[in-house]
């Protein structure tokens, strides 16, 4: 009996219900512009580590699933004109993102 109250209790702790997750997504980008933007708009609340890879353009997050969830980064980076995994900006967002930022189709350079 002793074993299952404890049991019961360790279940239902607040700390072991916080739940960490790495994910790594597809994020289009350009340049630095592009990362400073793409990090500044996936860092909302509970995500602890975003790290986007210009050369990849894949954006590694650590983030706590009781505060947030992939698909609110998801929407979050779309709302700031980048296109993840197989979701795409609205081209009224994506058009407002300086040139060397357009990132579908021919990719430009920043000067």
């Amino acid at each position: 009996m002793k074993q299952l109250i404890i049991t019961i209790f360790l279940a239902s702790s607040p700390f072991l219900l916080a739940q960490k997750m790495t994910l790594e997504l597809s994020v289009s980008g350009n340049c630095h512009h592009c990362k400073q933007r793409i990090e500044k708009a996936a860092k909302i609340k509970g995500v602890s580590v975003c790290n986007w890879n210009m050369n990849t353009e894949k954006l590694l997050l650590e983030f706590n699933t009781k505060k947030t969830n992939v698909t609110e980064i998801k929407q979050a980076i779309l709302e700031v004109g980048h296109d993840v995994e197989d979701l795409k900006a609205t081209d009224e967002i994506y058009n407002s993102l300086p040139d060397c930022c357009l990132h579908r189709g021919n990719k430009k350079s920043c000067h």
